[in-house]
């Protein structure tokens, strides 16, 4: 028996888009690998359009995969056996207004299912990105209590570093598609090891004035590449400063550094 609730293995999702007179290939996602423990909450971050939704509704089969495999409780998800583990496993959708009963109240609606259905699983896309901030305290708080109670683990989705933090055991970086640094909350938070997590970490608030202004900010150049026309070999290469011949060759490999410290960057071990 797998010591993971959810195992995610090379996951893809690509979408057929028209551009001009032509059909082309939008890589979504692309060759994404993660796992979650029973409980456990993973966090996972990134710019906007860096296909973070993607993966949790293709988790859920709400997109069928073009490729790689989901497994819950060591069970392949398929097209066949999806409305049974939908029983298990749903989504918190990041528009209330198109997804929330309005009658109710969120503890009602989160915890509702929870009881019923008995839920090890739950995609949680931006849950939090609209509230204020002494509200989102609250409902961060919630989900917290939740998982304390019923022992239900999370794919937390968020672009909020700190928010993401507080909640999750594990956060995962994506940019473009890819998963490009993936550790233990506070490691990531303290010794980032890509630069475009570095980058990321830079740019989060410190609430000290006098420490902020000798905080060495990182600012990349140049804008997000289009995912139809993705850059050759590391998907971040055009705005890394590291950035040489080799990662125009060939993506690098999502490697362990240290125990629970995946990477993806030919020079990790240079820069760092």
């Amino acid at each position: 028996m797998s010591e993971y609730l959810v195992e995610v293995e090379h996951l893809k999702q690509y979408f057929q888009v028209r551009s001009g007179f032509k059909n082309m290939t939008l890589k979504a996602v692309d060759d994404v690998s993660f796992c979650i423990k029973p409980g456990e909450t993973l966090g996972l971050v990134g710019e906007s359009g860096c296909g973070k939704t993607t993966v949790g509704r293709s988790l859920l089969h709400l997109y069928n995969p073009t490729g790689g495999t989901v497994r819950f409780e060591g069970e392949e998800v398929t097209k066949k056996n999806i409305q049974r583990m939908r029983a298990k496993m749903q989504m918190v959708f990041q528009d209330p207004y198109s997804s929330l009963d309005p009658r109710m109240t969120a503890e009602d609606i989160i915890g509702e299912p929870l009881d019923v259905h008995h839920l090890k699983f739950i995609v949680c896309d931006e849950p939090v990105s609209a509230l204020d901030v002494s509200i989102q305290a609250q409902v961060i708080n919630m989900f917290e209590d939740l998982q304390n109670q019923l022992g239900v683990a999370y794919l937390f989705i968020a672009h909020d570093l700190l928010v993401v933090q507080h909640i999750s055991n594990r956060i995962a970086v994506m940019y473009l598609g890819h998963v490009v640094e993936l550790a233990d909350a506070n490691e990531l938070m303290s010794d980032p090891k890509h630069p475009y997590t570095q980058s990321l970490l830079s740019a989060v608030p410190i609430p000290d004035p006098k420490t902020a202004r000798k905080k060495n900010r990182i600012v990349l150049e140049g804008d997000v590449p289009s995912p139809l026309n993705m850059p050759s070999g590391c998907p971040f290469r055009t705005r890394c400063p590291y950035a040489c011949d080799k990662c125009a060759e060939s993506m690098p490999d999502f490697q362990e550094v240290s125990a629970g410290h995946f990477v993806a960057c030919h020079r990790v071990g240079e820069i760092n």
